[in-house]
């Protein structure tokens, strides 16, 4: 029932914005070959016991980890016990796709728990940097360091989620913009001017300045690039046809974002929400994946929520209905934070 309250002060926390004596910190922590990766450090109030480290993930956000929902968030889990680290990923915050953010935060993990002296730590993220967390987990160097993750809306089959998103037209917006950027050239060259009109549309559709930047950019392009680029984002028959021709070049990224072969190496507990109207990332996702933890032995959890929207970490609690299922989940995810932390701290 401890664990119970927990979770019901911290979702009262996100709703309220009230967090006092919840301190941050900057920190630099250096990787491989000295790679710099800055993190806020978010650290419970003085009488507060501390009941675990947890690592977040931030989105493609191109606010990174000072998005003020996620510093919310952040605030919220300092609020009831947990020292939150939240690193800044440049590439994610560029909405870039590469498998390398797998090994940069499978470096940052074991940096993180040797410089905080920790032998344990959970990992906590959303959408697409969720699926990162859980392939980076996986690795052999950090995965006896891992003791819990906690995804919201994250994919399990990636090929599946790579062609809905290039492809149909009822998927998110901003999501179909970002898997074009990542992927088109691979089926029409390099191409400065069609990776800028899709810099300039996910520009306009997160400010949702309806077409501001693209316009400028159609006044300087001749026509012919500007039907190029139209079809491209309102033609999904054109849309299907390149992605045919991209998927050959699609291999390296889906197989270091292979879940199912990462699942077979976690040592840990899962806990996986999902919006039940998401149309980003299909909630049959999490579940698809739930079941495969289940036969693999996985201790784990599964809650698909009318309170998440895509990617979004943050509660609502205007459906009273479904709450008891979002407390019980939570509280499945820092149970598993708190009572890692002190079995370790007790070695």
């Amino acid at each position: 029932m401890k664990t119970h309250a927990r979770t019901i002060q911290f979702l009262k926390a996100q709703q309220s914005g009230v967090q006092p004596g919840v301190s941050i910190e900057e920190v630099i922590y250096k990787t491989r070959a000295e790679e710099q990766i800055a993190c806020d450090i978010y650290n419970p109030p003085l009488r507060k016991r501390r009941e675990g480290t947890i690592l977040f993930l931030h989105g493609m956000s191109p606010l990174g980890h000072r998005d003020p929902r996620q510093v919310n968030l952040l605030r919220s889990l300092s609020l009831v016990g947990f020292r939150v680290v939240s690193p800044l990923f440049d590439e994610i915050r560029e909405a870039i796709i590469t498998s390398d953010s797998i090994t940069k935060l499978e470096f940052l993990i074991a940096e993180v728990c040797k410089s905080l002296k920790i032998k344990k730590i959970a990992l906590f993220s959303a959408s697409f940097s969720g699926s990162i967390c859980m392939c980076a987990a996986a690795r052999d160097s950090v995965k006896e360091h891992v003791s819990a993750i906690c995804t919201v809306g994250s994919f399990s089959d990636i090929s599946s989620t790579l062609e809905y998103l290039f492809t149909a037209d009822e998927c998110d917006s901003y999501a179909r913009l970002i898997i074009l950027k990542n992927f088109i050239e691979i089926a029409i060259g390099k191409n400065d001017t069609v990776k800028k009109a899709l810099t300039a549309a996910i520009h306009d559709n997160w400010h949702k300045n309806e077409g501001e930047q693209l316009d400028k950019l159609y006044a300087q392009i001749s026509n012919d690039e500007k039907e190029f680029i139209e079809k491209l984002l309102h033609d999904s028959s054109f849309r299907n046809e390149k992605f045919l021709e991209a998927r050959k070049g699609m291999v390296e990224v889906e197989t270091a974002y292979d879940m199912f072969k990462a699942a077979k190496d976690l040592q840990c507990t899962v806990t996986l929400f999902h919006g039940h109207k998401d149309t980003v990332i299909h909630p049959e996702q999490s579940l698809k994946f739930f079941h495969y933890l289940q036969e693999l032995k996985v201790k784990s959890t599964v809650c698909i929520s009318p309170f998440l929207s895509h990617g979004e970490a943050t509660i609502s609690l205007r459906l009273i209905k479904s709450l008891f299922k979002v407390i019980q989940t939570f509280s499945f995810f820092f149970k598993s934070v708190r009572n890692s932390a002190r079995e370790s701290s007790s070695l």
